[in-house]
């Protein structure tokens, strides 16, 4: 089954553990995906299978299960991997499919508040994002096909750019002022374009400077940091898209966190955890130490794909059923 944990963040002693659906299994690895959003008293968890749960933090208990599929979304071929976004009094996902690709449901009910009937993209693995735009807010998703902006109130499409992502689009859309910037694997690249204030969108940029995959990417002032298949650890500037540096030696590709001026680097095919300055000037490192124990129920094709996570000045790693 998977299972929402909650656990003691001092002694790692297991609080609770709710059970939201069967368990997907895969070649790559099985169980859920998503990282659960915390909303107050409530945590939202999205499971491989495509099951969204509201879990009451306190008690564990159930307040309401909406699967993908009752909103017209297929599982697919990775599982269900966002992370919800709650946004004012709803929790907003995407199934993807014929129904519509994103949907917002009321956060206290699992009701259906909206959903986009006019983009019916099947469901990959980005998650949504909050941008503040002229006039007010904005969500904005990565699709397989494009990049989006929708109204909150009832989920119309603001402006849309085409984006053409290959086989599994991941990573997160980006966003700072009037700009947004989203990048994929599989040699899809990377693009920049800018919302005007009357939803005009103009392309700033698309190229192969970062092709991230899954581990993430980081914008921290005006440049972007991650891993680029093929190319090696780079640090690209924003309004331009242009190479700053590039690292292909120091450590081979992972997963990227951010905290208290400083990267937290994790290598997916080893387990080295490496701390580096968030310098224009190039791989500036300061120390590193190699994940272990490490699981041993990892499958042939699996690798350490768990992104790092500081939180109240602690570094939470996993490896499957290690924590």
């Amino acid at each position: 089954k998977e299972l929402l944990l909650v656990l003691d963040a001092n002694t790692g002693k297991e609080l609770d553990a709710v059970e939201i659906g069967d368990v997907l299994e895969n070649n790559w690895g099985d169980g859920p995906r998503g990282t659960p959003t915390v909303d107050g008293k409530f945590i939202y968890a999205l499971g491989a299978q495509g099951n969204l749960v509201c879990i009451e933090a306190a008690t564990g208990d159930l307040q309401w299960k909406k699967s993908m599929q009752e909103l017209g979304g297929a599982v697919p071929v990775w599982g269900f991997t966002e992370s919800p976004l709650v946004y004012e009094e709803m929790v907003v996902c995407t199934p993807g499919g014929e129904n519509g690709a994103i949907a917002a449901l009321d956060k206290k009910t699992g009701e259906v508040i909206w959903q986009t009937t006019d983009v019916t993209t099947g469901a990959h693995y980005s998650s949504l994002v909050v941008r503040e735009g002229k006039d007010g807010p904005e969500l904005v998703q990565l699709l397989a096909d494009q990049v989006i902006g929708l109204d909150p109130k009832g989920g119309e499409v603001l402006w849309s750019s085409p984006f053409t992502g290959k086989v599994a689009v991941i990573p997160t859309a980006i966003v700072k002022d009037n700009m947004v910037y989203v990048t994929s694997g599989y040699n899809a690249g990377c693009k920049m374009v800018e919302i005007g204030d009357d939803g005009e969108v103009k392309d700033v940029y698309e190229n192969k400077v970062m092709k991230n995959h899954h581990g993430g990417v980081i914008l921290l002032g005006d440049h972007v940091f991650g891993f680029s298949d093929d190319v090696g650890w780079v640090c690209q500037e924003l309004k331009t898209g242009d190479r700053v540096w590039r690292d292909r030696e120091s450590l081979k590709k992972g997963a990227i966190a951010y905290a208290d001026d400083r990267f937290y680097c994790l290598g997916e095919d080893d387990g080295q955890v490496v701390l580096i300055e968030p310098s224009t000037e190039g791989w500036k490192e300061h120390g590193r130490f190699t994940l272990d124990p490490q699981t041993d129920q990892r499958k042939v094709a699996g690798k350490i794909w768990t992104h790092p996570v500081i939180n109240n000045g602690k570094l939470y790693l996993r490896d499957q059923n290690l924590i």
